[in-house]
């Protein structure tokens, strides 16, 4: 498309979705660029948008805007955009180009490869190769595959055969960015269309559903197995494992499948291509999913859910529909766990700082690891928190129900009016509505009274509203905040702030470092249960806790203190924290009292979607300035946020 940095990219991706204005500070602020790198940055910019329908306005003292003159090159110029860049996760950290030909050039090599070959190929210093190939081997060993250096021979890529077709999967079919003469493309014998074709046939006569995006993933893992088995690379499985394979459905239509490919193959390949289907196999809730049949995945799942219940008093087991999703989901996760077919390349960022229910999904992925040693990788945990979130929204669950009464001076008849009004906008809040006379409000309980009476008139007036202009605009703010409970909820979060957990101009140079720093010195101001920084690493280590924007939300998974504490460190300089690159780190400490385990937690991740809040904090320098700006955010967050 065209070639450009992942600063650049989010750049882009501000400029598109803004609504108003940014100017390059707030700007520098979240990308973690000086001002002079983003005028830069949109120098390159406007090149790219003048040809694709669009230009770069600048407004001296406001900001930058985006202004799109033919919506036809536009919007095509934006589906190719959002197919590869829609989730900033996708944006490439690095020059990948060079790592991903270091990798291409080692799974075709015949023989092992010398250093000084690859610095030859890729015209580099020692040195810049050196970081590249250990950011290959950082990448292949999320697959559970090595680089290795022999002795007189070079290099070559280690690892067991089904580990290296997903690598080969994943880094041999590149787009059109990426290909350069250097790639050395394999020639696949088979003809994709053909595979994909026959495969598709299988599918529709087994009534296996797959998405789309793993139909042309399962068609590539043949092409891959077909070109590595006739090189003499085959998958090993024992006896024991053969045996209990198949036991799975899937390995009929594997079987039909290779068959009509014309592929004769042993039948530990046939299983694998099975366990594949398994692995990708999507089930709707009215599937046939019998219990007898899938005992196991019902138990695991129950057995998650009531570990979540334990340490989060959150109850998703009374939910029979997300006990039947869990369960189908579990049956192809597992087999992603134990083969390696792990989802990859999914939606991380925005849903790590969109999705609370992806801290749930933690706990349950923390619980798998302890309990039964599973590995399950953060794509893994967001397919699981996906069906959480649903369950959440669904149920409005988590939304407080008022039983509200309405009491009108003009009686019952204007009053029913009003009821219409107050359905129609707070409806989601509301657990029952009476319209009742003055002098009858008393016969009952209720959380909240709407009337046009005066406040003096009720002996009660902590929950009495008043009305005076027919819920105008303002009114239903006031309201909203009632229904919400937004002060309360603002003087809650704030209490977990103060002035000795301010920290600025940190020095650190990598996502380790910061936790301990602002740990170390966290732990003077609070009373810890246990050792506060290694429990906020051990919930590092299942899931980094970057959430774009410049921020990390870091925190321990389980209560650390009675009350919970927020730090903030502002570091002297952006440093990588997984995909993304922080500067501001908010540290969060559970409290054992809290009623919501992550009511800190999801309150920042709302608060830090605001690009100039983030903006607003990094030049905070008193305890006094985070109370003033988080106010001013937490409002408008409370107002938007259904």
């Amino acid at each position: 498309m065209f070639d450009l940095n992942k600063r650049q990219i989010l750049l882009m991706k501000f400029l598109i979705n803004a609504n108003q204005p940014i100017s390059s500070e707030v700007l520098s602020s979240v990308l973690g660029a000086s001002s002079r790198t983003i005028r830069t940055d949109i120098k390159t910019l406007e090149m790219i948008f003048e040809n694709f329908g669009a230009r770069v306005l600048i407004k001296s003292g406001i900001g930058y805007s985006l202004e799109i003159f033919d919506a036809g090159e536009y919007a095509i110029f934006m589906q190719t955009f959002n197919d590869k860049y829609w989730d900033s996760t996708a944006i490439p950290f690095e020059n990948s180009e060079r790592i991903r030909y270091i990798i291409n050039r080692l799974l075709t090599a015949n023989e092992c490869v010398k250093s000084d070959s690859f610095i030859d190929e890729l015209f580099v210093s020692k040195s810049t190769f050196s970081s590249d190939l250990g950011r290959a081997r950082e990448i292949l060993k999320g697959y559970r595959v090595e680089i290795v250096s022999q002795s007189n021979k070079g290099l070559c890529i280690k690892g067991a055969e089904r580990n290296i077709r997903n690598v080969f999967t994943d880094f041999m079919f590149v787009d059109e960015d990426v290909l350069t003469s250097n790639y050395v493309n394999p020639v696949f014998e088979l003809d994709s269309k053909f595979v994909n074709d026959a495969l598709i046939e299988i599918l529709l006569e087994h009534d296996i559903h797959i998405s789309n995006q793993s139909v042309s993933e399962v068609v590539n893992q043949i092409l891959v197995a077909d070109y590595r088995m006739k090189r003499h690379h085959f998958i090993e499985m024992s006896d024991i494992e053969i045996e209990e394979a198949l036991q799975y459905e899937e390995c009929d239509a594997a079987q039909k499948l290779s068959g009509q490919l014309l592929m004769k193959i042993p039948e530990a390949e046939v299983i694998n291509m099975a366990l594949i289907l398994v692995a990708r196999r999507i089930y709707d809730y009215d599937d046939d999913f019998s219990l007898s049949k899938h005992k196991s995945s019902y138990f695991l799942g129950d057995e998650m859910l009531k570990f979540l219940f334990i340490y989060t008093n959150v109850d998703f087991s009374e939910d029979f529909t997300i006990r039947k999703l869990l369960a189908r989901e579990l049956r192809g996760l597992l087999v992603r766990i134990i083969y390696g077919y792990d989802y990859r390349n999914l939606s991380l960022t925005e849903i790590k700082r969109n999705n609370i229910a992806y801290e749930y999904a933690v706990i349950m992925g923390d619980y798998l690891q302890k309990k039964y040693g599973y590995i399950i990788v953060e794509e893994e945990i967001s397919i699981i928190a996906n069906i959480l979130h649903y369950s959440l929204v669904k149920d409005s669950r988590r939304i407080k129900k008022y039983d509200v009464c309405m009491v009108y001076q003009r009686g019952r008849n204007f009053s029913l009016l009003a009821r219409q009004k107050l359905v129609d906008h707070f409806s989601p809040y509301i657990n029952s509505i009476r319209v009742a006379e003055f002098y009858e409000y008393r016969l009952r309980n209720y959380d909240l009274i709407v009337t046009d009476f005066p406040i003096s008139k009720f002996e009660d007036k902590d929950n009495v509203y008043q009305i005076n202009n027919n819920f105008e605009y303002q009114e239903r703010r006031e309201l909203r905040k009632i229904f919400k409970n937004t002060d309360v909820e603002f003087e809650k979060f704030m209490q977990a702030f103060s002035s000795e957990r301010l920290y600025f101009d940190l020095e650190s140079d990598n996502a380790e470092d910061a936790i301990r720093i602002i740990a170390d010195r966290s732990i003077q101001t609070f009373k810890s249960s246990g050792d506060f920084c290694e429990m906020v690493l051990h919930r590092e280590s299942i899931s980094s806790t970057e959430r774009g924007n410049n921020v990390a939300i870091t925190h321990s998974l389980f209560p650390v203190s009675h009350d919970p504490i927020i730090s903030i460190g502002i570091l002297k300089k952006p440093i990588r924290w997984n995909r993304e690159v922080v500067q501001v780190v908010f540290m969060i400490g559970i409290g054992k009292d809290e009623d919501s385990i992550f009511f800190h937690v999801e309150w920042l991740q709302k608060l830090i979607n605001n690009i100039n809040f983030v903006h607003d904090i990094m030049h905070i320098s008193t305890l006094s300035n985070v109370h003033e700006v988080i106010h001013h955010y937490f409002n408008q967050v409370s107002m938007n946020d259904n």
